[in-house]
């Protein structure tokens, strides 16, 4: 009987290579993300999917997953089979996220990608938990996280997916997180779009109302603008 592709392949790896196969395999379906940048542990995963990522994808496939292998940006990711039509594929590889949990993925991208932008050659961003209030607040989405819980659940879910690595506890002057480059294949541009109009539309008419009290309290009433 002749062997299939991956059963070929497959006999092909050495004891160890097949450990390391089913090892990388869970933490796939478990993470999505893969990240070089992460540890010496990830740094082996990495390498060893990067050269073996035809029969990986050939394993997974009939389950509707490739696996994709971005070397500029040393990240490994399962995404949904391509070769599937739009509406015949399966919503999987899905994670749904809270709006909590949209806002602070839209922030931290916002960082990443403003950070890259101006320069960074870091695999990875790194951050305080004060630079991460303070994009909160330009965005006028600080009340949302005035309790330490609905954050911190956030950043645990993040870093289920490895997307994020936080150094530290909520609340301790010297704690850092670690912007994975994953989190820039996380996030639907579409979704990341519809944040920033609102945030825009949101500080647009704080501004407004900002204006208007320090006219009246420069004139000493308010003023009318309805139609006569």
């Amino acid at each position: 009987m002749e062997l299939s592709g991956f059963e070929n392949e497959w006999e092909g790896l050495t004891s160890g290579e097949k450990t390391m196969f089913q090892k990388c395999v869970r933490i796939m379906l478990k993470k999505t993300f893969i990240v070089y940048d992460k540890g010496e542990e990830e740094k082996k995963e990495y390498f060893f999917i990067s050269k073996h990522s035809d029969i990986f994808s050939r394993y997974l496939c009939p389950i509707g997953y490739d696996v994709l292998v971005d070397r500029d940006n040393k990240v490994i990711m399962l995404q949904n089979t391509v070769s599937a039509g739009e509406s015949s594929k399966m919503q999987i590889n899905r994670c749904n996220l809270s709006l909590a949990d949209s806002i602070v993925l839209c922030v931290l991208f916002t960082i990443y990608s403003d950070r890259v932008r101006h320069g960074s050659l870091a695999e990875s961003i790194i951050i305080s938990i004060t630079d991460l209030r303070f994009q909160f607040e330009k965005y006028k989405v600080q009340d949302r996280f005035e309790k330490k819980g609905e954050l911190s659940e956030t950043i645990k879910k993040l870093e289920r997916y490895n997307l994020i690595e936080m150094n530290g506890k909520l609340g301790e002057a010297d704690t850092k997180i670690k912007i994975f480059p994953s989190i820039q294949f996380a996030l639907d541009a579409n979704e990341f779009h519809l944040f920033a109009e609102q945030a825009e539309k949101r500080m647009f008419t704080k501004d407004l109302q900002s204006q208007d009290i320090d006219l009246e309290n420069e004139d000493g009433e308010g003023f009318d603008d309805t139609d006569e």
